[in-house]
């Protein structure tokens, strides 16, 4: 078995300032990570009270932490908007962006506050929103990181341009796969979209873990995801670390994917994997990109 890359080799964080979106599962544990190598943290949270819960529990473990947290609903693009100003109004580099954040596998369609499919108009044009409007931010560092955390779902989805709503069918793990290849090509063309400047955007996978994220699985779905990983999945401890090492890491090129390395990606030290077949396709990622420009009104 491959030896474990571990946190413990990230080098010291000090003076850096990362945006992370959401506030518990792997959020949580990456904001715990780095503030205890000294960056500074800003969570981006839709909720008071799981921001204020997060914060709490980083300072209750390092107490010296730089870290705290602003409302940010990435299904609104409003919401989006008025968080990335505040981060601009601090007028500083922003050297580490992780959007992390993220909804799975809904019952029913359900769609944003600008009437996008639910999945992915948090999971993937949220993103995309957000990523473009802090762009100034991200410049001014002297080494931007931008890490898109997408699943193991998206290795076996296909995109249809045509109908990226869904409207026309829709099944909850179907839209959450689809949703999680876009968070891919969208990682991977960053890098063509920011080609000359210091910024380096990888993609990511956590493999297989209990974060919370599959609560609105059921029924034997659910009994299943649940066996798979209390059995063979992630320790929650190691759900950051293809971030962490997507963050430090001087191996990646603008053609890395990072995620665990043991039986099928689920669990197992963290490493460069393979991309989806679907994320090689340049042709997709440019169209992609293209209608999410429109869709957001957002442009790099």
């Amino acid at each position: 078995m491959k030896k474990r890359w571990s946190q413990d080799q990230m080098p010291d964080q000090t003076g850096k300032l990362a945006v992370i979106t959401g506030g518990t599962g792997i959020a949580y544990e990456t904001a715990k990570a780095l503030t205890a190598k000294g960056a500074e943290v800003i969570l981006g949270v839709r909720d008071d009270l799981k921001g204020k819960q997060a914060v709490a529990r980083i300072l209750a473990l390092t107490p010296q932490a730089k870290v705290s947290y602003g409302i940010l609903n990435l299904a609104s693009l409003g919401s989006i908007q008025a968080f990335s100003e505040k981060i601009l109004e601090l007028n500083r580099p922003l050297d580490i962006l992780v959007n992390c954040a993220g909804v799975m596998a809904l019952p029913q369609r359900e769609v944003t506050e600008n009437g996008f499919e639910m999945h992915m108009g948090t999971n993937h044009l949220g993103h995309f929103a957000l990523t473009g409007r802090l762009m100034p931010a991200l410049k001014k560092s002297r080494q931007a990181r931008v890490i898109t955390v997408s699943s193991q779902a998206g290795r076996w989805a296909t995109l249809d341009l045509s109908d990226l709503q869904r409207e026309h069918s829709y099944s909850p793990m179907d839209a959450y796969g689809k949703s999680k290849l876009a968070n891919v090509l969208f990682g991977l063309e960053l890098n063509e979209k920011a080609s000359g400047s210091n910024l380096l955007s990888i993609p990511v996978h956590p493999g297989t873990a209990s974060t919370g994220i599959n609560r609105n699985l059921g029924g034997p779905i659910k009994r299943l995801g649940d066996l798979i990983q209390n059995t063979i999945g992630q320790p929650i401890d190691r759900v950051a670390e293809p971030i962490l090492l997507a963050l430090t890491t001087e191996q990646a090129t603008k053609e890395s994917y990072i995620g665990p390395t043991c039986f099928m990606e689920m669990s197992g030290p963290s490493d460069f994997v393979k991309l989806p077949k679907e994320a090689t396709n340049r042709k997709l990622r440019q169209k992609l990109w293209e209608a999410s420009e429109r869709l957001t009104g957002v442009r790099f």
